[in-house]
C-alpha cells in the first residue's frame, strides 16, 4: 500500500507539472511491419462425431515441425443448433480463455497445457484460434503461438474482431528472461499473420512485475470496423495502436493506475475512461488508500498525454460508481453523485450506484456545462444517450424494500436536451404498437446502473414510451435484440424483442449453473456448457425441412382428441335426447354460426354435458339469409354450459369462427386439456364455408376436416392474415400459423415454431408458486415438496394488491375459519392453467385449486408473476371463480362454504 501511496503522489505531482508544460513526446512513428507468411487454417464442416485434425505447423517459426499436436475441435449436432466441442487429448485442458463476435463469425482463443514430449521444453501452454460461422457450420483453426509454463506475469488473454478477414489477439513471447507482448493480426482464410513489434517488455524483478493488461478500448469505422486499439495496464500504462497505418502510436509516458488491490483477489478496474474516439480520456484519480475512488478528475489528450482539465466534485458527495459515461460522438460526458450517507440505490463489489439528486454535465475539455438537480423526494438516473445533445432520464421516488435497500418507484421518463436545459416527459403507452415512430432504446453499459428496464420503446416525435417489466443484459447483433434475465433459482431465461409483433418473446431457458449466454450472432445465440469444454450455438429461428411449395414438412402427426367411447358402452346412464337444440353458437362481424343437435342425439349421463351425435350447422348473416352447410357427423362434446361458445378471430374481408368440442375452463390441469377443432369462415358478403386443414407430412399434402389443440385461453391468436394455434407433434409442443384462403376453402399451414421449451421454463415457475400460494392460503393437508417457506419471506413474495386481492382474501378467511371450526376442507392446488409469458416478460397464469378433497370442485384464480430483484412475485391477482354445478346444494348444506357454487369476485389484473 505505501508504494501505492508514493506513486499517487508522483502521479499528482506530475500532472501539475503537465499544465504547465504540456507533455511534447512523440509517438515513436517508424514502426515495421511484420508479416509471416504461414500455412493455410485447418477447416473442418459439421460432424456427427469427433474428427481428428492433420497435423500443422507452428505459425512463425519457420516452418518448423509443432512439436504438439494440433486442436482437436469439432462441431455436432445438437438440440436447436449445434455445439463446438474442444476436445483436450492428452492435454490438462482444453478452454476458450477469450471471445469475440461479429455478424456470423464466432472466434475463441483456446488455451491447451500439454507436455511437449520434449525434456528441454517440458510442459509447455499451446494456443489456437477456432473460428465458427453457424450459418454453414462450419469450423476454421488457426495456430496461433505457445509458450513454457511458469512464464510469469499474470496475463488476461485478449481476443477482437478487426473486420469479416481480420481477427487481432495480444501475445505474450519470453526472450530469455525478458516477457514481450505484441499486437498480432491473424487474416482468416490465408492464416497469414501481421505482427507489430513488442510493445511492452517487462523485465525479471523489475517493478513492472506485479503489472498486468486489464483492459482494451476500440474505435470503430462508420462501417463497424476496428480502425484503433489502446490497451492499458492495472498499473496505468496505456499504448494506442493505429490499426489503418499498422502502427503504435500515442503518449506512453505517465501512468494512470486502476483501482483494486491486485493482490487481494478483489475486482480490479481502470480509472481511465476514453472517448468512443480514443482522442482523449477522462481519469478518476484514486484517494489515500488506492482502493477507493476520490472525487477528482482530469481529462487529457490521448496522443499527446497533455492535460486539458483538472477538476473536482464536493467531497461531501457520493459518486455513482465513479463511472464517466461519454455520448458516442465523444463531444460530451456526465457523473451522477448524491449526499454521502443520503445515496440510497446500492453498493456492489466495485462501487455503489446512487440514486442521484444531481447531474453534471462536461465538454470534451472538461468543462462543466449544466448541472441537472432532482425535484424534492425524487431522484435521477441516466438511461443511456439518445443523441449528441439529448438523453433518456429516469425520475422517480426511491422505494424501501421490505427486505431491505431501495428500489425504484414509478419511473417517470424524460428527455434532457443540453441545449436547452430543458426537461420534458414521455407519456407511457401500455401498447407498444401504437407507437408510429418507435425504436429501441437499450439501457447503457458504461457507469453503473441499477434497477432499470433492460430497454424501452420510444417515439421521440410524439414523446411517447413503452417500456417491459424485465431487467437484465442486452445483447445486440444483426438487427436483432436480446435479453438475459436470470431468477434467484438459477434459471436463465433469454427472450427476444419481436419488432414486428411488438412484444417479447421467450427464446431460450436454461440453468445458469448448467450453461451462461456469451454471445448473439444475429439469429445465433453462444452459450458456454459450464464445467465442460463445448460451447452450443443455438438458433432462435430455426428453418424447418421445406416442401416444394415452400411449406413446412411435419415430422410427426398432428395429435388429435380420442377419448373413451362412452357412447358404444352398454350402460344405464346413456339418455337419448330428441334433437334441435343449439350446442354450439358463434356471432361474428357478419352473421351467427349455430350448431344444432339432431334426432338421438346421446348425452353421457344426466347433467355430464357430454355429447354425441350428428349435427346440423347453420349461419344465418345479417340480413336474415340462412345458409345451411355440412352436417357433422359421428361428434363427441364435453361442454362446460348447456351451449358452447365459438371463438371469433377476425381479418381483412371475412371472420373465423372455431367449433372447439371440449370446452372444460373449470377443472383442466396446465398442459393436459386437449380438444379437436372445426374451422368456418364467413365473408363480408354474408357468405359461410367450412374450411380444410391443409399441411405436408412426409408422404405429402395432408387434407383434414379437423385438428386437435391445446385447449387454452393462450393457445389461440392471430398474426398478419394467420391464425395461430399451439398442438402437439410427439413429444414436442408446437405452434402453428394457418393462413386462411377463402376461395380454395382451405387453412394452409405456413409455419411452424418449437413452443416445447418456453413450455417447461414457464411450467417451473408456476407448478413453484401454487405450493407457495397454497401456504399462503393457510392449507394444511398439503404437499410442499421443498417444505415451507418461513413467512416473512413468504409475505415478501405479494405486493399490497395481490395480498389484498378480494378472491384471495375470500379463500384464505374461509379456509381459516373451516380450519378452527374442525372441518378443514382439504384443499389443494391443482396444476395452473393458461401460462404464458406476456408482452413485457412477466408470467399471466391461472391457479386452480380443488376446494373439497373428495368432491373436486374446482376454483381459478388468475395471476401475474413478475420477475423483481432476481425473485418472482405475485404481482396481482384477478377474478376468482369456482365451479358451477345447476342444483347442487351440498357445498352450502354440508361443508359449511356458502357461496362457492359458481361463485364470481371480479377484479381487474393490473400490470
Amino acid at each position: 500500500m505505501n508504494r501505492q501511496m508514493i506513486l499517487m503522489a508522483l502521479v499528482s505531482a506530475v500532472i501539475i507539472l503537465l499544465l504547465i508544460i504540456p507533455a511534447l513526446e512523440r509517438p515513436r512513428d517508424e514502426q515495421q511491419l511484420v508479416v509471416n507468411d504461414t500455412k493455410a487454417p485447418v477447416s473442418i464442416d459439421i460432424a456427427p462425431e469427433q474428427v481428428t485434425l492433420p497435423p500443422s505447423d507452428i505459425v512463425g517459426e519457420g516452418g518448423n515441425q509443432d512439436p504438439i499436436p494440433p486442436l482437436n475441435a469439432y462441431l455436432q449436432p445438437a438440440i436447436g443448433g449445434i455445439r463446438l466441442v474442444l476436445d483436450k487429448g492428452k492435454a490438462l485442458n482444453a478452454s476458450s480463455v477469450a471471445e469475440d463476435a461479429l455478424g456470423d463469425i464466432s472466434v475463441h482463443v483456446v488455451e491447451r497445457e500439454i507436455d511437449s514430449g520434449d525434456s528441454e521444453l517440458g510442459w509447455v501452454k499451446r494456443y489456437d484460434l477456432a473460428v465458427v460461422r453457424p450459418n454453414s457450420a462450419k469450423l476454421d483453426i488457426y495456430p496461433l503461438y505457445m509458450e513454457e509454463v511458469g512464464t510469469g506475469h499474470y496475463y488476461y488473454p485478449k481476443v477482437k474482431i478487426l473486420n469479416e478477414h481480420e481477427v487481432m489477439f495480444i501475445r505474450r513471447l519470453k526472450e530469455g528472461e525478458i516477457i514481450q507482448y505484441q499486437l498480432v493480426v491473424v487474416q482468416l482464410g490465408s492464416g497469414n499473420f501481421h505482427t507489430l513489434p513488442p510493445f511492452w517488455k517487462v523485465h525479471p524483478d523489475s517493478d513492472e512485475e506485479r503489472d498486468f493488461l486489464l483492459s482494451a478500448h476500440y474505435e470503430w469505422n462508420e462501417d463497424g470496423h476496428v480502425v484503433e486499439v489502446m490497451l492499458t495496464s492495472y498499473e496505468g500504462k496505456r499504448w494506442q495502436m493505429d490499426m489503418e497505418a499498422f502502427k503504435l502510436i500515442g503518449h506512453r509516458g505517465q501512468t494512470y493506475p486502476a483501482t483494486g488491490d491486485a493482490g487481494s483477489g478483489g475486482p480490479s478496474r481502470p480509472l481511465m475512461n476514453p472517448t468512443p474516439d480514443l482522442e482523449r480520456f477522462a481519469y478518476s484519480f484514486t484517494g489515500k488508500d488506492p482502493i477507493f475512488v476520490s472525487n477528482h478528475f482530469m481529462v487529457a489528450d490521448s496522443k499527446s498525454g497533455k492535460v486539458l482539465k483538472l477538476f473536482s466534485i464536493d467531497d461531501t458527495m457520493q459518486l455513482s460508481d465513479s463511472g464517466l459515461v461519454w455520448n458516442k460522438e465523444s463531444t460530451r460526458f456526465f457523473l451522477e453523485y448524491a449526499k454521502k450517507g443520503d445515496e440510497m440505490g446500492v453498493w456492489y463489489d466495485s462501487g455503489p450506484v446512487v440514486f442521484a439528486q444531481q447531474i453534471a454535465f462536461y465538454d470534451s475539455n472538461g468543462e462543466r456545462s449544466r448541472v441537472l438537480h432532482a425535484a424534492k423526494g425524487e431522484r435521477l438516473s441516466i438511461y443511456n444517450w439518445l443523441d449528441e445533445h439529448r438523453l433518456l432520464v429516469e425520475s422517480y421516488r426511491p422505494v424501501q424494500r421490505t427486505s431491505g435497500g431501495w428500489s425504484k418507484g414509478d419511473i417517470v421518463y424524460k428527455e434532457y436536451d443540453l441545449r436547452t436545459g430543458k426537461l420534458t416527459a414521455y407519456r407511457k403507452e401500455q401498447d407498444a404498437g401504437k407507437l408510429a415512430n418507435g425504436e429501441t432504446v437499450t439501457l447503457r453499459m458504461a457507469g453503473g446502473t441499477y434497477d432499470s428496464k433492460a430497454f424501452v420503446y420510444v417515439d421521440h416525435k410524439n414523446m411517447k414510451i413503452w417500456t417491459p417489466d424485465v431487467k437484465g443484459r442486452t445483447h445486440q447483433s444483426g438487427g436483432q435484440l436480446y435479453i438475459d434475465v436470470s431468477d434467484a433459482d438459477m434459471q436463465q431465461r433469454i427472450f427476444e424483442w419481436d419488432d414486428e409483433a411488438k412484444s417479447l418473446r421467450l427464446v431460450y431457458s436454461t440453468s445458469s449453473s448448467e450453461q451462461q449466454l456469451r454471445q448473439a450472432l444475429g439469429d445465433w445465440l453462444m452459450l458456454e456448457d459450464r464445467g465442460e469444454s463445448s460451447f452450443l450455438f443455438f438458433n432462435t429461428k430455426p428453418e424447418p425441412e421445406l416442401n416444394d411449395e415452400g411449406l413446412p414438412i411435419l415430422s410427426g402427426e398432428l395429435v388429435r382428441l380420442r377419448g373413451n367411447e362412452w357412447w358404444n358402452e352398454n350402460s344405464d346412464t346413456l339418455i337419448s335426447l330428441p334433437g334441435n337444440e343449439n350446442r354450439a353458437l358463434g356471432k361474428s362481424r357478419y352473421g351467427t354460426l349455430r350448431i344444432r343437435s339432431s334426432e338421438w342425439e346421446l348425452e353421457h349421463y344426466k347433467g355430464a354435458r357430454q355429447y354425441y351425435g350428428r349435427y346440423d350447422v347453420e349461419f344465418t348473416n345479417t340480413a336474415g339469409k340462412k345458409i345451411r352447410l355440412p352436417s357433422l357427423e359421428k361428434v363427441a362434446f364435453e361442454l362446460e354450459r348447456p351451449v358452447g361458445e365459438m371463438k371469433v378471430l377476425s381479418f381483412d374481408g371475412f371472420d373465423l369462427i372455431l367449433l372447439k368440442t371440449h370446452q372444460q375452463r373449470i377443472g383442466k390441469s396446465y398442459g393436459e386439456k386437449f380438444t379437436n377443432v372445426y374451422a368456418y369462415a364467413v365473408t363480408e358478403n354474408g357468405e359461410a364455408t367450412p374450411l380444410t386443414f391443409r399441411y405436408a407430412g412426409p408422404g405429402g399434402i395432408q387434407l383434414a376436416d379437423t385438428i386437435g389443440m391445446i385447449d387454452t385461453e393462450t393457445a389461440t391468436g392471430t398474426s398478419g392474415q394467420s391464425m395461430i394455434l399451439q398442438s402437439y407433434m410427439g413429444e414436442k409442443r408446437v405452434e402453428l400459423a394457418w393462413k386462411a384462403d377463402v376461395k380454395t376453402k382451405s387453412l394452409t399451414l405456413t409455419e411452424l415454431k418449437d413452443r416445447t421449451r418456453e413450455d417447461e421454463s414457464i411450467r417451473t415457475v408456476v407448478e413453484r408458486y401454487a405450493n407457495r400460494l397454497e401456504q399462503a392460503l393457510g392449507l394444511t393437508d398439503i404437499a410442499l415438496p421443498e417444505g415451507k417457506m418461513d413467512k416473512v419471506k413468504l409475505r415478501s413474495l405479494f405486493t399490497e394488491k395481490a395480498w389484498n386481492n378480494p378472491g384471495f382474501q375470500r379463500l384464505k378467511t374461509d379456509f381459516v375459519k373451516l380450519e378452527k371450526a374442525g372441518t378443514p376442507s382439504r384443499a389443494f392446488a391443482w396444476q395452473p392453467i393458461n401460462a404464458r409469458y406476456d408482452e413485457y416478460g412477466n408470467i399471466r397464469v391461472t391457479f386452480t385449486f380443488n376446494l373439497f378433497y373428495s368432491i373436486g370442485w374446482a376454483a381459478h384464480l388468475e395471476a401475474i408473476l413478475k420477475l423483481d430483484e432476481f425473485e418472482w412475485i405475485f404481482h396481482d391477482f384477478g377474478m376468482l371463480e369456482t365451479e358451477y354445478q345447476e342444483g347442487y346444494k351440498e357445498l352450502d348444506n354440508d361443508l359449511g362454504m356458502k357461496g362457492y357454487n359458481g361463485l364470481v369476485i371480479p377484479d381487474a389484473l393490473e400490470r
